[in-house]
Protein backbone atom coordinates (compact mmCIF):
# COMPACT_ATOMS: atom_id res chain seq x y z
CA UNK A 1 0.00 0.00 0.00
CA UNK A 2 2.80 2.41 0.91
CA UNK A 3 4.55 1.72 -2.38
CA UNK A 4 1.46 2.58 -4.43
CA UNK A 5 1.02 5.77 -2.44
CA UNK A 6 4.57 6.73 -3.26
CA UNK A 7 4.00 6.11 -6.93
CA UNK A 8 0.85 8.22 -6.93
CA UNK A 9 2.66 11.04 -5.20
CA UNK A 10 5.47 10.94 -7.75
CA UNK A 11 2.89 10.81 -10.54
CA UNK A 12 1.24 13.97 -9.25
CA UNK A 13 4.64 15.61 -8.99
CA UNK A 14 5.47 14.72 -12.59
CA UNK A 15 2.15 15.99 -13.88
CA UNK A 16 2.75 19.31 -12.16
CA UNK A 17 6.25 19.52 -13.58
CA UNK A 18 5.01 18.73 -17.09
CA UNK A 19 2.56 21.62 -16.93
CA UNK A 20 5.34 23.98 -15.88
CA UNK A 21 7.94 22.69 -18.35
CA UNK A 22 7.61 25.61 -20.75
CA UNK A 23 8.32 28.20 -18.07
CA UNK A 24 10.28 26.36 -15.35
CA UNK A 25 13.72 24.80 -15.71
CA UNK A 26 13.25 21.61 -13.69
CA UNK A 27 16.41 19.99 -12.28
CA UNK A 28 17.29 16.93 -14.34
CA UNK A 29 17.58 14.59 -11.35
CA UNK A 30 14.11 15.55 -10.12
CA UNK A 31 12.59 14.95 -13.53
CA UNK A 32 14.31 11.59 -13.94
CA UNK A 33 13.19 10.43 -10.50
CA UNK A 34 9.60 11.55 -11.04
CA UNK A 35 9.28 10.19 -14.55
CA UNK A 36 10.74 6.85 -13.55
CA UNK A 37 8.26 6.46 -10.71
CA UNK A 38 5.34 7.52 -12.89
CA UNK A 39 6.34 5.09 -15.61
CA UNK A 40 6.65 2.28 -13.12
CA UNK A 41 3.14 2.86 -11.90
CA UNK A 42 1.76 2.54 -15.46
CA UNK A 43 3.92 -0.33 -16.63
CA UNK A 44 2.87 -2.74 -13.88
CA UNK A 45 6.09 -4.61 -14.23
CA UNK A 46 5.76 -5.16 -17.97
CA UNK A 47 9.38 -4.61 -18.95
CA UNK A 48 12.01 -7.26 -18.67
CA UNK A 49 15.45 -6.06 -17.51
CA UNK A 50 17.37 -7.48 -20.46
CA UNK A 51 14.83 -6.14 -22.91
CA UNK A 52 15.11 -2.72 -21.30
CA UNK A 53 18.89 -2.76 -21.60
CA UNK A 54 18.64 -3.48 -25.32
CA UNK A 55 16.08 -0.73 -25.71
CA UNK A 56 18.28 1.77 -23.89
CA UNK A 57 21.25 0.88 -26.08
CA UNK A 58 19.20 1.45 -29.22
CA UNK A 59 17.83 4.70 -27.87
CA UNK A 60 21.28 5.96 -26.98
CA UNK A 61 22.51 5.19 -30.48
CA UNK A 62 19.57 6.73 -32.26
CA UNK A 63 18.63 9.62 -30.01
CA UNK A 64 22.24 10.49 -29.29
CA UNK A 65 22.83 11.08 -32.95
CA UNK A 66 19.72 13.23 -33.20
CA UNK A 67 20.21 15.44 -30.20
CA UNK A 68 20.50 18.54 -32.40
CA UNK A 69 17.88 17.55 -34.96
CA UNK A 70 15.09 20.09 -35.19
CA UNK A 71 11.54 19.57 -36.28
CA UNK A 72 12.23 21.57 -39.41
CA UNK A 73 15.00 19.19 -40.41
CA UNK A 74 12.87 16.13 -39.84
CA UNK A 75 9.89 17.58 -41.67
CA UNK A 76 12.24 18.51 -44.45
CA UNK A 77 12.69 14.83 -45.24
CA UNK A 78 9.11 14.54 -46.43
CA UNK A 79 9.14 15.09 -50.19
CA UNK A 80 5.81 14.27 -51.76
CA UNK A 81 5.25 13.14 -55.34
CA UNK A 82 3.62 16.48 -56.04
CA UNK A 83 7.09 18.02 -55.73
CA UNK A 84 6.46 20.16 -52.72
CA UNK A 85 8.56 19.97 -49.61
CA UNK A 86 6.90 19.99 -46.20
CA UNK A 87 9.89 21.79 -44.78
CA UNK A 88 7.77 24.25 -42.84
CA UNK A 89 4.53 22.36 -42.88
CA UNK A 90 2.74 24.56 -40.36
CA UNK A 91 4.49 27.81 -41.17
CA UNK A 92 1.85 29.34 -43.45
CA UNK A 93 2.16 32.88 -44.75
CA UNK A 94 -1.60 33.28 -44.36
CA UNK A 95 -2.90 30.45 -42.15
CA UNK A 96 -6.54 29.55 -42.51
CA UNK A 97 -8.30 30.36 -39.22
CA UNK A 98 -10.01 27.32 -37.72
CA UNK A 99 -10.22 28.15 -34.02
CA UNK A 100 -9.27 31.01 -31.76
CA UNK A 101 -6.45 28.89 -30.24
CA UNK A 102 -2.91 28.93 -31.60
CA UNK A 103 -2.09 25.90 -33.74
CA UNK A 104 0.61 23.48 -32.71
CA UNK A 105 3.88 24.50 -34.35
CA UNK A 106 5.98 21.48 -35.19
CA UNK A 107 9.01 23.75 -35.53
CA UNK A 108 9.07 24.08 -31.75
CA UNK A 109 9.36 20.34 -31.13
CA UNK A 110 12.68 18.54 -30.65
CA UNK A 111 13.75 15.13 -29.37
CA UNK A 112 12.74 14.77 -25.71
CA UNK A 113 14.42 11.62 -24.44
CA UNK A 114 12.36 11.30 -21.27
CA UNK A 115 9.01 11.63 -23.02
CA UNK A 116 10.24 9.45 -25.86
CA UNK A 117 11.20 6.69 -23.44
CA UNK A 118 7.75 6.80 -21.87
CA UNK A 119 5.81 6.92 -25.14
CA UNK A 120 7.70 3.97 -26.64
CA UNK A 121 7.02 1.69 -23.68
CA UNK A 122 4.09 -0.37 -25.00
CA UNK A 123 2.80 -3.87 -24.31
CA UNK A 124 3.15 -6.57 -26.93
CA UNK A 125 0.27 -8.00 -28.92
CA UNK A 126 0.08 -11.77 -29.19
CA UNK A 127 -1.31 -13.84 -32.03
CA UNK A 128 -4.53 -14.50 -30.13
CA UNK A 129 -5.19 -10.77 -29.88
CA UNK A 130 -4.70 -10.43 -33.62
CA UNK A 131 -6.94 -13.40 -34.37
CA UNK A 132 -9.78 -11.73 -32.46
CA UNK A 133 -9.45 -8.51 -34.43
CA UNK A 134 -11.63 -7.68 -37.41
CA UNK A 135 -10.16 -6.42 -40.69
CA UNK A 136 -11.87 -3.32 -42.04
CA UNK A 137 -11.52 -2.58 -45.76
CA UNK A 138 -11.22 0.81 -47.43
CA UNK A 139 -10.23 2.52 -50.72
CA UNK A 140 -12.47 0.36 -52.88
CA UNK A 141 -11.70 -2.67 -50.69
CA UNK A 142 -8.07 -2.62 -51.81
CA UNK A 143 -6.59 -2.05 -48.33
CA UNK A 144 -7.59 -3.25 -44.88
CA UNK A 145 -6.49 -2.76 -41.27
CA UNK A 146 -7.06 -4.85 -38.12
CA UNK A 147 -9.09 -3.29 -35.31
CA UNK A 148 -10.12 -4.65 -31.90
CA UNK A 149 -13.64 -5.86 -31.29
CA UNK A 150 -15.95 -2.93 -30.64
CA UNK A 151 -13.93 -0.46 -32.71
CA UNK A 152 -15.43 1.11 -35.82
CA UNK A 153 -14.10 2.61 -39.06
CA UNK A 154 -15.82 5.22 -41.20
CA UNK A 155 -14.49 6.17 -44.63
CA UNK A 156 -15.09 9.39 -46.54
CA UNK A 157 -13.91 10.43 -50.01
CA UNK A 158 -13.84 13.97 -51.32
CA UNK A 159 -12.10 14.92 -54.57
CA UNK A 160 -9.75 12.00 -54.33
CA UNK A 161 -8.90 12.55 -50.66
CA UNK A 162 -9.72 9.50 -48.53
CA UNK A 163 -10.32 10.04 -44.81
CA UNK A 164 -10.58 7.19 -42.33
CA UNK A 165 -12.02 7.89 -38.89
CA UNK A 166 -11.47 5.10 -36.38
CA UNK A 167 -13.27 5.14 -33.05
CA UNK A 168 -12.23 2.88 -30.19
CA UNK A 169 -14.33 1.50 -27.37
CA UNK A 170 -12.58 3.64 -24.75
CA UNK A 171 -12.54 7.15 -26.33
CA UNK A 172 -9.68 6.33 -28.73
CA UNK A 173 -9.76 8.41 -31.91
CA UNK A 174 -7.55 7.65 -34.92
CA UNK A 175 -7.57 9.47 -38.26
CA UNK A 176 -5.80 8.55 -41.50
CA UNK A 177 -5.97 10.92 -44.48
CA UNK A 178 -4.58 9.82 -47.86
CA UNK A 179 -4.16 12.32 -50.66
CA UNK A 180 -4.01 11.71 -54.41
CA UNK A 181 -0.68 12.12 -56.16
CA UNK A 182 -0.03 15.70 -57.16
CA UNK A 183 -2.11 17.08 -54.30
CA UNK A 184 -1.74 20.84 -53.85
CA UNK A 185 0.17 21.88 -50.78
CA UNK A 186 -2.65 24.11 -49.59
CA UNK A 187 -5.02 21.13 -49.47
CA UNK A 188 -2.54 19.12 -47.42
CA UNK A 189 -1.80 21.99 -45.03
CA UNK A 190 -5.48 22.75 -44.55
CA UNK A 191 -6.26 19.16 -43.52
CA UNK A 192 -3.31 19.10 -41.14
CA UNK A 193 -4.36 22.35 -39.52
CA UNK A 194 -7.92 21.11 -39.09
CA UNK A 195 -6.72 17.96 -37.39
CA UNK A 196 -4.45 19.79 -34.98
CA UNK A 197 -6.48 22.95 -34.40
CA UNK A 198 -7.77 21.74 -31.02
CA UNK A 199 -4.58 20.02 -29.93
CA UNK A 200 -2.74 21.08 -26.82
CA UNK A 201 0.15 19.44 -25.05
CA UNK A 202 2.31 19.72 -21.99
CA UNK A 203 5.14 17.67 -23.49
CA UNK A 204 6.09 16.65 -27.02
CA UNK A 205 8.90 14.92 -28.85
CA UNK A 206 10.13 14.00 -32.27
CA UNK A 207 10.08 10.22 -32.70
CA UNK A 208 13.23 9.18 -34.60
CA UNK A 209 12.31 6.85 -37.44
CA UNK A 210 14.90 4.21 -36.64
CA UNK A 211 13.89 4.18 -33.00
CA UNK A 212 10.25 3.52 -33.91
CA UNK A 213 11.11 0.49 -36.05
CA UNK A 214 13.53 -0.78 -33.42
CA UNK A 215 10.96 -0.50 -30.64
CA UNK A 216 8.47 -2.39 -32.79
CA UNK A 217 10.94 -5.27 -33.17
CA UNK A 218 11.59 -5.45 -29.44
CA UNK A 219 7.93 -5.19 -28.50
CA UNK A 220 6.08 -7.02 -31.26
CA UNK A 221 8.66 -9.39 -32.72
CA UNK A 222 8.35 -10.72 -36.30
CA UNK A 223 4.71 -9.79 -36.77
CA UNK A 224 4.96 -7.38 -39.67
CA UNK A 225 3.86 -7.78 -43.29
CA UNK A 226 6.51 -5.33 -44.47
CA UNK A 227 10.24 -5.51 -44.98
CA UNK A 228 10.68 -2.05 -43.47
CA UNK A 229 8.25 -2.83 -40.61
CA UNK A 230 5.53 -0.35 -41.59
CA UNK A 231 3.47 0.21 -44.73
CA UNK A 232 4.29 3.91 -44.83
CA UNK A 233 7.66 5.17 -46.03
CA UNK A 234 9.80 5.05 -42.89
CA UNK A 235 12.78 6.67 -44.62
CA UNK A 236 11.00 9.97 -45.23
CA UNK A 237 8.47 9.97 -42.38
CA UNK A 238 8.20 12.80 -39.85
CA UNK A 239 6.90 11.37 -36.56
CA UNK A 240 5.80 13.15 -33.38
CA UNK A 241 4.44 12.20 -29.96
CA UNK A 242 2.50 14.39 -27.53
CA UNK A 243 1.43 14.20 -23.89
CA UNK A 244 -1.43 16.36 -22.63
CA UNK A 245 -1.63 15.97 -18.87
CA UNK A 246 -4.42 18.55 -18.65
CA UNK A 247 -6.82 16.36 -20.63
CA UNK A 248 -5.22 12.98 -19.89
CA UNK A 249 -4.41 12.17 -23.50
CA UNK A 250 -1.50 10.76 -25.52
CA UNK A 251 -1.33 11.71 -29.19
CA UNK A 252 0.73 10.76 -32.22
CA UNK A 253 1.29 12.43 -35.58
CA UNK A 254 2.81 10.62 -38.58
CA UNK A 255 3.53 12.47 -41.84
CA UNK A 256 4.72 10.30 -44.70
CA UNK A 257 3.62 8.57 -47.90
CA UNK A 258 1.54 5.39 -47.98
CA UNK A 259 1.95 3.39 -51.21
CA UNK A 260 2.84 6.66 -52.92
CA UNK A 261 -0.04 8.62 -51.41
CA UNK A 262 0.84 11.57 -49.15
CA UNK A 263 -0.67 10.80 -45.76
CA UNK A 264 -1.46 12.34 -42.40
CA UNK A 265 -2.08 10.01 -39.48
CA UNK A 266 -3.12 11.05 -35.98
CA UNK A 267 -3.89 8.97 -32.91
CA UNK A 268 -5.52 10.14 -29.70
CA UNK A 269 -5.40 7.69 -26.77
CA UNK A 270 -6.25 7.79 -23.06
CA UNK A 271 -3.05 8.38 -21.13
CA UNK A 272 -3.98 5.79 -18.49
CA UNK A 273 -4.67 2.98 -20.99
CA UNK A 274 -1.30 2.15 -22.64
CA UNK A 275 -2.57 -1.27 -23.67
CA UNK A 276 -4.12 0.30 -26.78
CA UNK A 277 -1.25 2.56 -27.81
CA UNK A 278 0.30 -0.06 -30.07
CA UNK A 279 -2.79 0.01 -32.28
CA UNK A 280 -0.95 2.58 -34.39
CA UNK A 281 1.83 0.07 -34.96
CA UNK A 282 -0.62 -2.72 -35.81
CA UNK A 283 -2.48 -0.60 -38.34
CA UNK A 284 0.65 0.03 -40.38
CA UNK A 285 2.47 -3.27 -39.83
CA UNK A 286 -0.54 -5.54 -40.46
CA UNK A 287 -2.25 -3.50 -43.17
CA UNK A 288 -3.22 -5.85 -46.01
CA UNK A 289 -3.02 -4.96 -49.68
CA UNK A 290 -4.83 -6.49 -52.61
CA UNK A 291 -2.56 -8.15 -55.13
CA UNK A 292 -1.59 -5.76 -57.94
CA UNK A 293 -2.35 -2.65 -55.90
CA UNK A 294 -0.69 0.17 -57.85
CA UNK A 295 1.68 2.40 -55.92
CA UNK A 296 0.63 5.97 -56.62
CA UNK A 297 3.03 8.40 -58.23
CA UNK A 298 5.37 5.67 -59.52
CA UNK A 299 3.96 5.30 -63.01
CA UNK A 300 5.96 6.07 -66.14
CA UNK A 301 5.01 8.08 -69.20
CA UNK A 302 1.79 7.29 -71.04
CA UNK A 303 2.14 5.24 -74.22
CA UNK A 304 0.91 7.49 -77.06
CA UNK A 305 -1.02 4.75 -78.89
CA UNK A 306 -2.48 2.70 -76.04
CA UNK A 307 -2.81 5.39 -73.34
CA UNK A 308 -1.28 3.13 -70.71
CA UNK A 309 1.68 3.85 -68.38
CA UNK A 310 4.89 2.37 -69.76
CA UNK A 311 5.88 1.43 -66.18
CA UNK A 312 4.06 0.68 -62.93
CA UNK A 313 4.99 -0.19 -59.38
CA UNK A 314 2.65 -2.75 -57.83
CA UNK A 315 2.47 -4.59 -54.51
CA UNK A 316 3.10 -8.34 -54.46
CA UNK A 317 3.47 -10.90 -51.70
CA UNK A 318 6.72 -12.79 -51.27
CA UNK A 319 7.53 -15.05 -48.32
CA UNK A 320 4.63 -13.67 -46.32
CA UNK A 321 5.54 -10.00 -46.84
CA UNK A 322 4.40 -7.28 -49.20
CA UNK A 323 7.03 -5.97 -51.57
CA UNK A 324 7.09 -3.54 -54.44
CA UNK A 325 7.54 -4.95 -57.94
CA UNK A 326 8.19 -2.85 -61.02
CA UNK A 327 6.42 -3.93 -64.19
CA UNK A 328 6.80 -2.76 -67.79
CA UNK A 329 4.17 -2.38 -70.49
CA UNK A 330 4.24 -5.18 -73.08
CA UNK A 331 2.94 -4.34 -76.57
CA UNK A 332 2.38 -6.92 -79.31
CA UNK A 333 1.22 -4.67 -82.11
CA UNK A 334 0.78 -7.50 -84.62
CA UNK A 335 -2.18 -8.85 -82.64
CA UNK A 336 -3.34 -5.63 -80.92
CA UNK A 337 -2.40 -6.93 -77.46
CA UNK A 338 -0.98 -5.35 -74.29
CA UNK A 339 -0.12 -6.56 -70.82
CA UNK A 340 2.53 -5.99 -68.15
CA UNK A 341 5.64 -7.98 -67.28
CA UNK A 342 8.20 -7.69 -64.46
CA UNK A 343 11.02 -5.33 -65.37
CA UNK A 344 13.91 -7.29 -66.88
CA UNK A 345 11.74 -9.84 -68.67
CA UNK A 346 12.93 -11.03 -72.07
CA UNK A 347 10.66 -11.83 -75.01
CA UNK A 348 11.51 -14.11 -77.92
CA UNK A 349 9.25 -14.62 -80.94
CA UNK A 350 9.28 -18.18 -82.29
CA UNK A 351 7.69 -19.13 -85.57
CA UNK A 352 6.31 -22.69 -85.65
CA UNK A 353 4.71 -24.50 -88.56
CA UNK A 354 1.14 -24.06 -87.36
CA UNK A 355 1.38 -21.38 -84.68
CA UNK A 356 3.39 -18.34 -83.52
CA UNK A 357 4.81 -18.24 -80.00
CA UNK A 358 5.91 -15.25 -77.90
CA UNK A 359 8.07 -16.72 -75.14
CA UNK A 360 8.83 -14.82 -71.93
CA UNK A 361 11.75 -15.50 -69.58
CA UNK A 362 13.28 -13.70 -66.62
CA UNK A 363 16.73 -13.97 -64.95
CA UNK A 364 15.19 -14.54 -61.51
CA UNK A 365 13.24 -17.62 -62.63
CA UNK A 366 14.67 -21.13 -62.69
CA UNK A 367 16.68 -21.88 -65.79
CA UNK A 368 14.60 -23.27 -68.69
CA UNK A 369 11.39 -22.07 -67.07
CA UNK A 370 9.18 -19.79 -69.13
CA UNK A 371 5.66 -19.02 -70.17
CA UNK A 372 4.31 -18.12 -73.58
CA UNK A 373 1.44 -16.62 -75.49
CA UNK A 374 0.66 -18.46 -78.74
CA UNK A 375 -1.49 -17.64 -81.75
CA UNK A 376 -2.80 -20.52 -83.86
CA UNK A 377 -2.56 -20.27 -87.63
CA UNK A 378 -5.43 -21.27 -89.90
CA UNK A 379 -3.59 -24.53 -90.63
CA UNK A 380 -3.52 -25.58 -86.97
CA UNK A 381 -5.47 -28.86 -86.39
CA UNK A 382 -7.61 -27.71 -83.48
CA UNK A 383 -8.98 -31.20 -82.86
CA UNK A 384 -5.43 -32.41 -82.16
CA UNK A 385 -4.29 -29.38 -80.22
CA UNK A 386 -2.94 -31.29 -77.21
CA UNK A 387 -0.92 -33.69 -79.33
CA UNK A 388 0.51 -30.94 -81.53
CA UNK A 389 1.65 -28.74 -78.66
CA UNK A 390 3.01 -31.60 -76.55
CA UNK A 391 5.16 -32.64 -79.50
CA UNK A 392 6.22 -29.07 -80.33
CA UNK A 393 7.37 -28.40 -76.76
CA UNK A 394 8.86 -31.83 -76.09
CA UNK A 395 6.32 -32.91 -73.47
CA UNK A 396 5.92 -36.65 -73.05
CA UNK A 397 2.35 -37.88 -73.43
CA UNK A 398 2.70 -39.95 -70.26
CA UNK A 399 3.07 -36.74 -68.24
CA UNK A 400 -0.42 -35.51 -69.15
CA UNK A 401 -2.75 -35.29 -66.13
CA UNK A 402 -6.49 -35.30 -66.65
CA UNK A 403 -8.18 -32.76 -64.36
CA UNK A 404 -11.75 -33.01 -65.64
CA UNK A 405 -12.22 -29.27 -65.11
CA UNK A 406 -11.54 -26.97 -68.07
CA UNK A 407 -11.80 -28.83 -71.41
CA UNK A 408 -9.50 -26.21 -72.95
CA UNK A 409 -6.73 -26.73 -70.36
CA UNK A 410 -4.11 -29.47 -70.48
CA UNK A 411 -1.97 -29.95 -67.39
CA UNK A 412 1.18 -32.02 -67.26
CA UNK A 413 3.86 -33.05 -64.78
CA UNK A 414 6.53 -35.73 -64.69
CA UNK A 415 6.55 -38.52 -62.12
CA UNK A 416 9.82 -37.48 -60.48
CA UNK A 417 9.76 -36.11 -56.99
CA UNK A 418 12.25 -35.06 -54.35
CA UNK A 419 12.93 -36.35 -50.89
CA UNK A 420 14.46 -33.40 -49.01
CA UNK A 421 15.65 -35.77 -46.28
CA UNK A 422 17.50 -38.18 -48.58
CA UNK A 423 21.04 -38.92 -47.37
CA UNK A 424 22.37 -40.22 -50.71
CA UNK A 425 22.60 -38.85 -54.22
CA UNK A 426 19.31 -40.26 -55.49
CA UNK A 427 18.03 -36.73 -56.12
CA UNK A 428 21.05 -35.63 -58.12
CA UNK A 429 20.36 -34.63 -61.73
CA UNK A 430 16.61 -35.20 -61.29
CA UNK A 431 14.43 -32.36 -62.51
CA UNK A 432 10.82 -31.75 -61.62
CA UNK A 433 8.81 -30.41 -64.54
CA UNK A 434 5.23 -29.25 -64.69
CA UNK A 435 3.09 -26.84 -66.64
CA UNK A 436 -0.09 -26.37 -68.62
CA UNK A 437 -1.61 -25.22 -71.90
CA UNK A 438 -4.87 -23.29 -71.95
CA UNK A 439 -6.66 -22.48 -75.21
CA UNK A 440 -9.04 -19.55 -75.68
CA UNK A 441 -10.71 -17.73 -78.56
CA UNK A 442 -10.49 -13.98 -79.12
CA UNK A 443 -12.29 -12.21 -81.97
CA UNK A 444 -12.52 -15.42 -84.00
CA UNK A 445 -8.85 -16.37 -83.53
CA UNK A 446 -7.56 -19.13 -81.26
CA UNK A 447 -4.70 -18.48 -78.81
CA UNK A 448 -3.07 -20.38 -75.97
CA UNK A 449 -1.23 -19.61 -72.74
CA UNK A 450 1.58 -21.98 -71.82
CA UNK A 451 3.49 -22.16 -68.54
CA UNK A 452 6.50 -24.47 -68.22
CA UNK A 453 8.39 -24.73 -64.92
CA UNK A 454 11.61 -26.63 -64.30
CA UNK A 455 13.11 -26.86 -60.84
CA UNK A 456 15.84 -29.00 -59.36
CA UNK A 457 14.91 -29.26 -55.69
CA UNK A 458 11.83 -29.16 -53.50
CA UNK A 459 12.57 -25.54 -52.57
CA UNK A 460 13.83 -24.34 -55.96
CA UNK A 461 10.59 -23.55 -57.72
CA UNK A 462 10.35 -19.90 -58.66
CA UNK A 463 7.12 -19.53 -60.63
CA UNK A 464 7.14 -16.92 -63.33
CA UNK A 465 4.90 -13.90 -62.79
CA UNK A 466 2.24 -15.30 -65.04
CA UNK A 467 -0.46 -13.92 -62.74
CA UNK A 468 0.74 -10.40 -63.56
CA UNK A 469 0.58 -11.14 -67.28
CA UNK A 470 -2.94 -12.57 -67.04
CA UNK A 471 -4.16 -9.80 -64.78
CA UNK A 472 -3.26 -7.05 -67.26
CA UNK A 473 -4.11 -8.80 -70.55
CA UNK A 474 -5.97 -6.39 -72.84
CA UNK A 475 -7.01 -6.56 -76.50
CA UNK A 476 -7.24 -3.40 -78.57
Amino acid sequence: MSNKKSQDEHGQELRQLLKQRKTVDVPKEVREKSLKAFQQGLKDGRNDQIKEQKRQKLRQQVVGGLATVTAAAVAGLLLFQSNFLTENILNWDEPVPIEETDPVDLQDIDVNEEVLDWLMDRPSTNSEDLTNMRHWRFINNELSVPLPVGWTLDEEEDNGIFTLKIAGSNTEELTLIMFPEGVERDAFDLQLEKLMSNWSYTEATIIPNRLLTGEYNYTMGPMTFYENIFAFNTDTAALYGFIDEDTGRVRELYLSTLFGMPMIYTADYPIDYPEVWNQSWLIFSKMTVNEFFTVRGREGEIHPDYQLPVKKMIMKTENGQYKEMEIDLLVLEEIGFTSYMPTGSQIDTKEHETFVEWRFTHPSVSENSFFALGKLKDSFPLEKRKEVLFEAFGIEEDNYKETGMNPNMYYYENSSYYDPYAEDDTNEDVKQIDGFFEFFEQDGTWYFIHEHVVYESINDRKPFEIETFLRYMEWH
